[in-house]
């Protein structure tokens, strides 16, 4: 074991770097799946109906993810705000997103509000606290 304090949060910081990264990932695979194959989403129940505009813009958020993913990786303080905002971003498409593939949709909003939790969330540390 090593003898080197952990700090407090650390594990959820290393979970939303993971979890940034899968959505990342899964968030540019699903905008090059509407880019080339739209067949696959029910234009009918999305709310967006240029699935080109939508496709690309979700590849964006997808690689820039990936790209928040490593700053956490990391320890770039940039990072937790950049994620924050892309993870969001994530959230309000796929919440829009959701009546064409129900299932997905909803991994993902529970991934995004996972992520989002994981980057803002600071444990209560008794030691930074002490009084005398």
């Amino acid at each position: 074991m090593s003898d080197k304090p952990r700090r407090i949060g650390s594990g959820w910081m290393l979970f939303a770097a993971i979890a940034t990264f899968g959505s990342g990932m899964f968030n540019t695979l699903s905008g090059i799946a509407m880019l080339i194959q739209p067949e696959h989403f029910d234009e009918g129940s999305l709310l967006y109906k240029n699935l080109d505009a939508v496709g690309a813009i979700i590849v964006a958020v997808g690689l820039a993810l990936l790209v928040t993913s490593i700053l956490l990786f990391t320890s770039n303080p940039a990072g937790r705000v950049l994620g924050i905002v892309f993870a969001s971003m994530s959230f309000v498409f796929w919440l829009s997103a959701i009546g064409g593939n129900p299932i997905w949709g909803a991994l993902a909003l529970l991934a995004d509000l996972l992520i989002i939790f994981g980057l803002v969330f600071r444990p209560y540390d008794p030691t930074a606290h002490k009084i005398g």
